[in-house]
């Protein structure tokens, strides 16, 4: 693996709205969030082999706009990504993947601790995701400390490219 893409899951209804946490959709602007990215992805020639997502509904919403834009044939659904995720699980599941380029779909802060481990060998760093931002890793290892920070898109910055 070359490059791995982490993704903060787009806007979501609220948990006041009635709805339980793994069912809660996403919400226009999320669905317009990651339609976007899934263009920026595009635009950049960065385009994913492979996406995974969270179960979640709002993760799962995520990855199937940002797969279809990004025109990309399917996703998976990984248990390893629910909030709260192991950061050495998931490499461990990374490393059974044959792909070029992976987008993992998740939940902040878990998705921020991630991108911490596996570039600074620290899941502490404390790196904030807004809804449907995207980190690129360059993969030497897929280990902690193992990646270098090639970018990191805010959402706003996704809307500029996707435009």
């Amino acid at each position: 693996m070359n490059t791995i893409y982490l993704m903060r899951h787009g806007d979501a209804v609220s948990m006041t709205a009635g709805v339980d946490e793994a069912s809660r959709p996403l919400t226009s602007l999320g669905e317009r969030q990651a339609r976007a990215c899934g263009r920026a992805l595009g635009i950049l020639e960065a385009s994913p082999d492979f996406i995974a997502s969270s179960p979640l509904r709002r993760a799962v919403q995520t990855a199937e706009l940002t797969a279809t834009a990004a025109a990309v044939a399917d996703i998976t659904i990984s248990e390893t990504l629910r909030p709260g995720l192991d950061p050495l699980r998931v490499a461990g599941w990374l490393s059974q993947i044959d792909s070029r380029s992976t987008l993992l779909v998740s939940h902040a802060p878990s998705i921020g601790r991630l991108g911490s481990w596996f570039f600074a060998s620290d899941d502490r760093a404390g790196i904030h995701f807004s809804k449907a931002a995207l980190m690129c890793l360059a993969v030497n290892q897929i280990e902690p400390g193992g990646c270098e920070l090639e970018w990191f898109l805010t959402t706003e910055q996704i809307d500029r490219i996707a435009a």
